[in-house]
């Protein structure tokens, strides 16, 4: 064979492989093609599986999230559910006025049966302030006053100046005077003087709330610790309400029963053993002129301090209830 008719021949064997391999590769594409859209479905398929799965089960958690909501607002306190708000724990729901029974009848107690019935109820508050010396460098300033027990869990009501910018609270009850409990600050209101501390004690004796309709000549009583004589009871009248002291807010119930340094944040009781106010303050000049703040506005700073956590400085209790 010559040379030329063997590369004529090379040349059609090279032009027919190469057809194949085209042939092979075109074949080859379309069955990829159909193999993609066999995947492509079997995804989209997966998608709607998913899809419904998820429509069940969010269906499922509204059903469940709703018959929470409605067994529980039929077993809750419609004011608790009203006022949670960022919690804290704020935690802690309060029912105050559980501790007021002003409708049930009573009779007067001596003055001896208001000291055995009230004194389980306020407290000694011991403060430790963080100070400095220029002799003797950092020192610890211990401060006094008085609390009263508002709920049986721990919850006491005091002035907010007696724990204000302190480090420390201790608290002693008249069951163990010796014993001190570490309290924490849950809130204060300085514009109203007030604050709640806790402490982490069951079955205390909680204070009564009495009537806000006083009278002028209505006979009281102060249950604290001036100057860290504690339980001890100072009676008198109230000599004058509605009044204001030092361009405050807050108008006072003013006393003639003796309120002394350590009073403060103490109880002022009626003649049943009912919390009339909380002992504030008193005229340094002048003997018998104590004034206390009205047990409604202790009620409402309370419950508020409780429920919502601290009150700013701009803030008024009668604003937010």
């Amino acid at each position: 064979m010559s040379n030329w008719n063997r590369n004529n021949e090379d040349r059609n064997n090279r032009y027919d492989e190469s057809y194949n391999y085209n042939e092979d590769y075109n074949y080859n594409f379309l069955e990829r093609d159909k193999e993609m859209e066999i995947i492509k479905l079997r995804q989209k398929n997966k998608k709607k599986v998913f899809i419904i799965v998820y429509l069940i089960l969010g269906i499922f958690s509204s059903l469940m999230i709703f018959c929470i909501w409605f067994y529980n607002s039929k077993n809750v306190d419609p004011s608790d559910v009203a006022s949670s708000t960022t919690d804290k724990d704020i935690n802690a729901k309060v029912d105050l006025n559980s501790n007021n029974d002003e409708t049930k009848p009573m009779s007067k107690l001596s003055s001896e049966e208001v000291y055995k019935k009230c004194s389980k109820s306020v407290v000694g508050i011991v403060v430790v302030k963080q100070g400095f010396d220029f002799f003797y460098g950092p020192v610890k300033n211990k401060g006094q006053g008085s609390g009263v027990v508002i709920s049986s869990d721990g919850y006491i009501i005091t002035n907010a100046h007696v724990v204000d910018d302190v480090d420390d609270i201790q608290v002693s009850f008249i069951d163990n005077s010796e014993k001190y409990f570490k309290a924490k600050l849950i809130g204060k209101d300085k514009n109203n003087d007030l604050a709640v501390i806790k402490v982490e004690r069951e079955g205390l004796t909680p204070a009564v709330f009495g009537s806000s309709q006083l009278s002028v000549g209505q006979k009281v009583y102060a249950i604290g610790n001036p100057y860290g004589l504690e339980n001890t009871m100072t009676s008198g009248e109230i000599s004058a309400l509605n009044r204001q002291i030092n361009d405050d807010e807050t108008k006072y119930i003013q006393t003639t029963a003796a309120i002394n340094p350590g009073n403060s944040g103490g109880g002022m009781f009626d003649e049943y053993g009912k919390l009339v106010g909380i002992p504030s303050a008193k005229l340094a000049q002048a003997d018998n002129i104590g004034f206390a703040i009205p047990v409604n506005t202790a009620k409402k700073v309370a419950d508020y301090l409780i429920k919502r956590g601290p009150m700013t400085r701009k803030e008024r209790i009668w604003d937010k209830n």
